[in-house]
């Protein structure tokens, strides 16, 4: 099921509106590093040839980095230019390494709380692991629920180039749906292309409120413990904490039962229509397919552990058909896997000496948190915490962007501006 989007691709080259040429900043052009930032945004761009802005792109990393060294050079690249050649952050690492060090980013807009988190809770990252394959979900699972997570939309474009395949499982599912063999449960605000594809006449619809997941999953949790419905055997023999979580879920920390109908006050669901929800978890083999939107939220790590919690007191972890997984709208996720041999691309190191080969980054850290970058800007010298660590950002002069839009997926997009 190819995006229909790909009809647009053609625009891309023709549209008035594309760049077709290298554009300065007519200050900048003018008096380069000592120009008027002020009047940045207000349009004001020249044409220049290929050859200019090459030079003059050169000029002012070699200024950047024999003046303040490599604590000041930003390099981040993103998805545009996917593939295994034409790779905008390959390109980029290798191209700025041969020039000197700069600083790098760690984690990513997409999974950046769940791959912090999740590591700690399950040993791996998980957002981008290998998922349970599509033939075994839909031999044995009789409840899919989808929280957060729109495979047919996102399915669409991936981090190579897509293929496609995993669309004939999806054709199966919407088939075992529509024939009552699988039930599927979306978990989210909206109704998204998979809920519409599958038939809205078939998909449970939890329109949870935004930002309030957690009190659900928590109420979820709540109602499998209270009721006994969860695996106590594989809560004593394959998980830890499961007694530290008890206190808190049950109120004897702070006053509050997380029960349903506490949730229901949050949550905007019904409580007996959130209790339901955990019994059919229980009643049968559950597969939640957790995506990544919900953990981009403020404190969206606990979103992803709950995920886990509640696949661990279902006892179904290891199941085919059962437990959880964060990367199922990704890459064709689900599709068997193949034996064929994958072709190496650009790589983003080299073995070449560097032109300026300083490693002194001044006390600041040389890697940062990508959606961090705004901070360095603006607070240069502010102690962050990252990851279990502490980060001091650098005064950063100059970003190198490659094949992605900053304005585009960063978060409180006004402090960009």
């Amino acid at each position: 099921m190819p995006d229909c989007r790909i009809a647009g691709l053609p625009d891309h080259v023709h549209n008035a509106a594309r760049i077709r040429y290298p554009m300065v900043r007519v200050d900048w052009l003018r008096k380069r590093h000592l120009s008027d930032t002020s009047q940045r945004g207000d349009n004001r761009f020249v044409r220049v040839s290929w050859d200019e802005a090459l030079d003059m792109f050169y000029e002012e990393l070699e200024r950047v980095q024999k003046t303040h060294g490599p604590s000041a050079l930003l390099t981040a690249s993103g998805w545009q230019s996917t593939g295994m050649f034409h790779n905008a952050s390959g390109m980029l690492a290798k191209a700025i390494a041969l020039h000197g060090n700069s600083v790098g980013t760690g984690g990513d807009y997409s999974t950046g709380a769940a791959q912090v988190i999740l590591p700690r809770v399950v040993g791996s990252m998980e957002v981008y692991e290998q998922q349970t394959s599509w033939p075994l979900v839909l031999q044995n699972s009789k409840t899919i629920m989808l929280w957060g997570s729109d495979l047919l939309k996102n399915q669409q474009a991936n981090w190579w180039c897509p293929d496609h395949d995993v669309y004939e499982y999806y054709e199966q599912l919407k088939a075992k749906v529509a024939a009552g063999e699988i039930e599927v449960i979306s978990i989210d605000p909206v109704v998204t292309s998979t809920h519409e594809y599958l038939g809205r006449e078939h998909v449970k619809h939890i329109a949870v409120n935004p930002q309030t997941d957690v009190p659900l999953q928590l109420a979820l949790a709540y109602t499998l413990y209270s009721e006994n419905l969860y695996d106590k055997n594989f809560l004593a023999n394959y998980c830890v904490g499961f007694e530290q979580f008890l206190p808190y879920l049950l109120g004897e920390k702070d006053g509050q039962p997380k029960d349903a109908a506490w949730a229901e006050k949050l949550t905007g669901i019904d409580a007996e229509t959130i209790r339901g929800l955990a019994r059919q978890m229980a009643a049968n083999r559950t597969q939640i397919i957790a995506g990544w939107c919900v953990q981009r939220m403020q404190h969206g790590e606990q979103w992803a552990w709950m995920i886990v919690v509640l696949a661990a007191m279902l006892g179904q972890i290891g199941l085919p058909g059962g437990g959880f997984g964060f990367g199922w709208h990704y890459n064709g996720a689900g599709t068997p896997g193949r034996k064929g041999v994958i072709l190496s691309g650009f790589s983003g190191s080299t073995s070449i000496p560097p032109v300026h080969d300083n490693s002194d980054y001044k006390g600041y850290s040389s890697t940062i948190p990508i959606a961090r970058f705004i901070d360095a800007i603006l607070e240069p010298g502010k102690v962050i915490n990252w990851n279990g660590k502490s980060v001091k950002l650098p005064p950063l002069k100059m970003c190198i962007f490659a094949g992605t839009n900053p304005f585009h997926r960063h978060q409180q997009i006004n402090r960009i501006i």
